[in-house]
């Protein structure tokens, strides 16, 4: 029994030795780090490799052995990565654990060649197309950020229009400005960043007046952050409604007033400090609060002494601007009107009530006239039996898009700029529907212009009842409600002036749809379509409607030139409502073409007769006038005495 212990404690230890003989061959063997062959390893310890010898070595993919956290062994990881895609931390942790420098350097977020930190945190290699496309953004990030480096020096104030090579780079170079400290203003329309490096107060001023117009006072000082000479120049909408001693509002209603010049700043308003203290002392201040102040149609009816209807139709005639909206109890939206507009409209509207009770008295002489001619019986003659029109039925189950429709929807959805020419009343407003929704349903906004105010307004309120209220906005000229909704209609000479003042104010919008866009060709006003068409931002995609485009493939091939991208044309011939030629008498009554000819015949035939009898009754009352004359004058003569011949 002792015998058997002590050969045990023999093999244990000349086992200890062998493991120890190995481990310090494998230091040797893999002193430089590379990898061996099974058969070259085996070699090189005098047999196969020890199970439990506590030099790390693993077997590798091709089936060489290499010590952990080596090259080759790195290597072999970067491969597996290579083959089997992206790994999160966690699982490329539990998989390579052996590797601990790798893994340390990656948990601290540093990068080792060939391995690739991909920004959602996964682990990829520069071979893989995940790892090359990360690559190639922070090649594109430093050249970016060089640029802005050099602005930043140069410029107090820029946009992104200067700097960025392609639509792509806009969401990066928005992080980077933002991480380096710069914020976004607007001011007078203009939309800018401020630079995170110092600048001189007079350099600030003067590049303030180049881009926006606005004239400052420049005074010499060491050089400050524009933003914080900004920020030390003006205050917010609270602070000078506290310094004022007024409401909010009504701080916001004399800037819409333009007795304060605001702007925006950080997402919030902000007007000048200097402003806001001339007009502290200003006696009149509470009276123009006053005027500046918006009131409802109901109030503006007690000022007038008069009903809101008439309010609202001062409105629609344009005696008065609206000054915003207002939602009732019951769900609608009512209007609202500045004070100040009703008390200076005081005086002149009896004038005007004036004017409409004459308009009203012409209306209804000119519908009794009408009246009475329709109560007159037409000139008689051959009537034809009407055609009886039978209108279509209703189609069964859901709508079904025309061909012409689903190709254009279709390109729109693929991202393509789209021309339609499709004659009137076959559904051109449903592709862009169709593309509206589907802009909205991706986060995204989108812009409907149209080359007329009243149909921006007509279309405002049938995009209303297809997306709701909250979704749609109007912009034009007079009048802005709901500005800031995912789809907003405006005029074609509105969207150009952004394009021209805030292209960075576009950044959300997918598409626009150019409503008759036939008004290319205006000598007047074409320019605003072929501007806009050409200034727009890169990322943002056209769909024109007309139903009057003779020569459309040239508009698509020249819109293609400019856009460097294909247009595709689509064109529908098929009417879908047919047109009818009738004829309208004055007695209010439709015709067709036989019925008109039959009609004008018998009203000249009628004309002539009348005149007819107007010269032969003119010529009677002349020779019975004559007639009374000569009696009289004869008369006269009997009477006088003989002895005067």
């Amino acid at each position: 029994m002792v015998v058997k212990d002590k050969e045990q404690l023999k093999k244990q230890q000349m086992l200890k030795e062998k493991h120890a003989w190995q481990e310090q061959k494998l230091r040797e063997i893999f002193a430089d780090g590379r990898s061996l062959g099974k058969e070259e390893l085996e070699r090189a310890l005098g047999g196969p490799l020890l199970p439990k010898v506590k030099f790390p070595v693993v077997r590798l993919v091709s089936g060489h052995y290499a010590p952990a956290d080596s090259p080759a062994a790195w290597e072999d990881a970067a491969n597996y990565l290579t083959g089997h895609g992206p790994l999160t931390l966690d699982d490329f942790v539990r998989k390579f654990r052996i590797h601990s420098s790798l893994v340390a350097a990656l948990r601290a977020g540093k990068e080792i060649p060939p391995f690739v930190i991909l920004p959602d945190g996964t682990i990829t290699t520069s071979t893989t197309p995940e790892g090359q496309g990360e690559l190639a953004r922070r090649q594109a990030s430093r050249g970016l950020q060089e640029k802005l480096e050099e602005i930043y020096r140069k410029q107090p104030f820029f946009n992104l229009g200067s700097i960025l090579e392609t639509p792509e780079q806009r969401e990066m170079a928005v992080r980077m400005i933002q991480s380096d400290g710069s914020y976004r203003i607007n001011m007078n329309g203009v939309g800018l960043w401020t630079s995170p490096y110092p600048h001189s107060p007079k350099f600030i001023v003067q590049e303030l007046k180049r881009l926006t117009g606005m004239h400052l006072e420049a005074r010499e000082g060491p050089d400050v952050l524009p933003l914080t000479w900004i920020a030390t120049r003006s205050m917010t909408v609270q602070e000078a409604a506290d310094k004022l001693k007024l409401g909010m509002e009504d701080i916001l209603n004399l800037c819409e007033l333009e007795e304060l010049t605001s702007f925006r700043m950080a997402g919030s308003t902000r007007v000048w400090r200097d402003e806001v203290k001339a007009i502290k002392y200003r006696p009149d201040l509470h009276k123009i609060v006053k005027r500046a102040s918006k009131i409802t149609t109901l109030e503006a009816a007690d000022l007038l002494d008069t009903t809101p209807d008439r309010i609202r139709r001062l409105v629609r005639e344009g005696y008065i601007n609206p000054a915003g909206e207002i939602e009732k109890e019951d769900g609608r939206m009512g209007i609202l009107v500045r004070r100040g507009d009703i008390q200076a409209i005081k005086e002149r509207f009896p004038s005007i009530e004036h004017e409409w009770a004459l308009a009203a008295k012409q209306q209804r002489r000119e519908a009794a006239r009408e009246s009475a001619a329709r109560r007159e019986k037409p000139p008689a003659g051959k009537k034809r039996p009407r055609r009886a029109v039978t209108p279509p039925p209703p189609p069964a189950g859901p709508l079904e898009l025309d061909h012409f429709q689903q190709q254009a929807v279709r390109a729109a959805l693929a991202g393509r700029h789209v021309l339609v020419a499709a004659p009137t009343g076959t559904g051109k407003t449903v592709i862009a529907e169709r593309l509206i929704e589907a802009v909205i349903e991706r986060g995204k906004a989108a812009v409907y212009t149209s080359p007329l105010k009243a149909l921006s307004n007509q279309k405002f309120v049938d995009f209303r009842n297809v997306f709701g209220d909250e979704m749609v906005g109007l912009v034009t000229g007079d009048i802005s409600i709901n500005p800031y909704a995912p789809l907003l209609i405006m005029t074609t000479e509105i969207f150009r002036n952004r394009c021209f003042s805030e292209p960075e104010g576009l950044d959300d919008v997918a598409c626009v749809v150019f409503d008759e866009i036939h008004y290319l060709d205006d000598p007047e006003r074409g320019t605003a379509w072929e501007e806009s068409i050409i200034f727009a931002p890169p990322h943002v995609k056209f769909l024109g409607l007309s139903a009057t485009v003779p020569n459309i493939q040239e508009i698509a091939d020249w819109m293609s030139e400019v856009r460097g991208e294909p247009v595709e044309v689509v064109v529908e011939t098929n009417r879908a409502v047919p047109l009818a030629i009738n004829w309208l008498s004055s007695e209010g009554i439709i015709l067709d073409e036989d019925e008109a000819r039959e009609y004008i015949e018998q009203a000249v035939k009628k004309r002539s007769e009348e005149r007819k009898a107007e010269r032969l009754a003119a010529r009677e009352e002349e020779f019975e006038l004559r007639s009374r004359r000569w009696n009289r004058r004869g008369a006269r003569r009997s009477r006088k005495p003989l002895d005067r011949h």
